[in-house]
C-alpha cells in the first residue's frame, strides 16, 4: 500500500537513515508488486506516471 510519499517530496524533513531505507526499498517494491493499493486520489496522482 502506498499512502505517504513525503520522504520523496520533502526529503529534508526526514532523517537520513529513513531516506536511505526508502530509496533502497520503494522503487524495487513497486517494480515487483503484482498490485499497488493507493488510498487517496492525491497520492495516486503523485505516484503514478502520466
Amino acid at each position: 500500500m502506498v499512502h505517504d510519499q513525503s520522504v520523496l517530496r520533502y526529503p529534508d524533513m526526514h532523517p537520513a537513515d529513513r531516506r536511505a531505507h526508502f530509496e533502497r526499498r520503494f522503487a524495487r517494491s513497486l517494480a515487483i508488486a503484482g498490485h499497488i493499493v493507493i488510498d487517496s486520489e492525491t497520492v495516486r496522482r503523485e505516484a503514478l506516471p502520466r
